[in-house]
């Protein structure tokens, strides 16, 4: 079971590059991108965004961003500009990634249902269908089935999800 679980975690690189493509993808070659942060953002907010956002490529995903998203998170509530939900999704995104690399499957399976509620897609079903958001719909149903010790089928959804993209 437990090389299920490590073959698992490396389909999971897959999902990483989901979300550091957009970071990647838009600038000149040699050079990071850096996102603005929302002119809505208190300045301890952008302090935050601006944190996340100069983070090493692979470090991304470590400790110290996951904490950085934890309180971006945080600072991003309440928030009603017409950019902010997108926002919102894009950390919920990287914190569902943190959680289930972390192992912490059922705060991993909440990001996921958190960052799904956020895409107003109108059913789970409907994300598979569409190729550009089955794989979020696959990577909350890998940590729920991780939640309930069903490795196999977790790694399937897993498999799944790198091969839609």
């Amino acid at each position: 079971a437990l090389s299920r679980v490590a073959g698992t975690m490396v389909s999971l690189s897959v999902v990483i590059l989901l979300t550091a493509g957009p970071r990647v993808a838009a600038q000149p070659q040699g050079q990071p991108q850096r996102m603005e942060p929302p002119k809505w953002l208190d300045d301890a907010g952008k302090d935050l965004w601006t944190d996340l956002e100069s983070e090493d490529e692979n470090k991304y995903y470590g400790d110290s961003a996951c904490d950085t998203r934890e309180k971006l998170l945080k600072a991003m509530a309440g928030k009603g500009d017409a950019s902010a939900a997108e926002h919102r999704t894009r950390i919920l995104l990287g914190l569902s990634l943190c959680e289930f690399r972390k192992g912490d499957w059922v705060k991993s399976k909440k990001r996921w249902e958190n960052t799904l509620s956020e895409f107003n897609a109108p059913s789970e079903d409907a994300m598979l269908q569409n190729p550009n958001l089955a794989s979020f719909a696959l990577m909350k149903q890998a940590a729920d089935l991780m939640t309930k010790h069903e490795v196999s089928q977790a790694g399937t959804a897993l498999r799944r999800c790198r091969e839609i993209m």
